[in-house]
């Protein structure tokens, strides 16, 4: 009778949620257990016989319990489902686009190359790092050592700052590879004079692998200077040379443009010999009126490679009278709407020679070397005969 209540009860329950047979084996073999272990306390006849009195509610008692483990079991896994969905930044059920794929919500922060999305300034900073620091490492590479060390030079020395299609042709082909070809003078640094943006993810870097021998090295300068053009691209969000061309070394001598109507000497590279003279004006107006109330000559030394299609950064120098560079200084008159005025690079007796405000506020190919000339104070001043 009690076997068939049992019966019924496990019955009642929905399909899904009766026992198995093995559910059921598994809690007769507890059961049987127990009564294993009252037996060794002498009470093997009272367990047998409590056994089969109490049998249809021990069963009962584990059929709710699986049952209850089962709701457990589900709302566990909807926790955790939220759990998934509130990390991923939803608050509903269902699945949510990986944002780390592209093509997803945060696509704006991916790229092709798996590079997290960065400011302009940022990049170039990055790109000119790989670039400097590639620089320094070509001196640790000696291309007249044996084959199988030069091999190993090039990977330990270069394998963080190129592709590995480039490191790849190098190591198979050292001497096309970069690095010290003489004990002296050899490759201290690269000096970067432009950075140019190719695409989103790829910038072109010129400049110059500056080489030294010990006397540079204390008293600064370069034993000898080339040409180099640098691809680098970002892959798997780390910045990488893909390609680098290099040109035949220049003399390194300087060129000196003469002026002597107002009375100066502007020393340059010799990568300017060819440079064009171009003559412009400059006026300087009141605050209360536009009328031009002074106005005087602007010399323009352009780099020979300057073209309308590619113009390249000029070097442009105003040149005041001393009355007329007293009267901006104290304000009655100032030229452009820059906040600042021009900088002084030098004077003589008559005149003073200066650099406009802003004169490479548009940053074109060449205005790092521009930079670089200026800061070496490249302007003397002399007294006309």
């Amino acid at each position: 009778m009690k076997n068939r209540q049992l019966s019924n009860r496990l019955q009642s329950f929905p399909k899904n949620q009766q026992l198995t047979v093995d559910t059921k084996e598994k809690i007769e073999t507890v059961l049987y257990e127990e009564i294993l272990k009252d037996e060794q306390k002498g009470t093997r006849k009272i367990m047998k016989k409590f056994v089969k009195n109490s049998k249809i509610s021990i069963a009962s008692v584990a059929t709710v319990l699986l049952f209850s483990l089962l709701v457990i079991s589900l709302t566990d896994f909807d926790f955790h489902f939220e759990k998934v969905n509130e990390i991923s930044g939803s608050t509903e059920h269902g699945l949510q686009p990986d944002k780390g794929v592209i093509g997803s919500s945060n696509d704006e922060k991916q790229n092709p190359f798996g590079e997290e999305k960065l400011s302009e300034e940022e990049r170039t900073e990055e790109v000119k790092n790989v670039v400097l620091k590639f620089g320094a490492a070509l001196k640790n590479v000696s291309l007249l050592a044996p084959e199988d060390i030069v091999k190993k030079s090039i990977k330990e020395n270069y394998e963080e700052f190129l592709t590995p299609q480039l490191l790849t042709k190098w190591m198979d082909d050292p001497e096309s590879a970069l690095g010290r070809l003489v004990s002296s003078p050899w490759p201290d640094r690269i000096e970067i004079n432009n950075l140019k943006k190719i695409s989103e993810y790829s910038y072109e870097v010129t400049g110059s692998i500056i080489e030294v021998t010990s006397v540079e090295e204390e008293s600064g300068g370069s034993a000898a200077e080339r040409p180099i053009t640098l691809t680098v691209k970002s892959i798997e969000n780390k910045w990488l040379i893909e390609n680098i061309v290099v040109d035949d070394y220049v003399q390194n001598t300087e060129i000196h443009y003469e002026n002597t109507d107002y009375g100066f000497v502007f020393s340059l590279p010799g990568s300017w010999e060819g440079y064009q003279i171009v003559t412009d004006e400059w006026d300087g107006t009141t605050a209360e009126s536009d009328k031009v109330q002074e106005s005087g000559p602007i010399l323009i030394i352009r780099h020979p490679k300057w073209t309308s299609e590619t113009p390249r950064q000029d070097i442009p120098i105003m040149i005041f009278t001393i009355s007329q560079w007293d009267a901006l200084q104290q304000g009655k008159f100032h030229i452009g709407a820059a906040p600042i005025g021009p900088k002084m690079l030098g004077q003589n007796k008559q005149y003073v020679f200066a650099l406009p405000a802003r004169y490479n506020y548009a940053f074109p190919e060449g205005y790092e070397e521009v930079e670089k000339i200026l800061e070496e104070g490249p302007l003397e001043a002399k007294e006309r005969k």
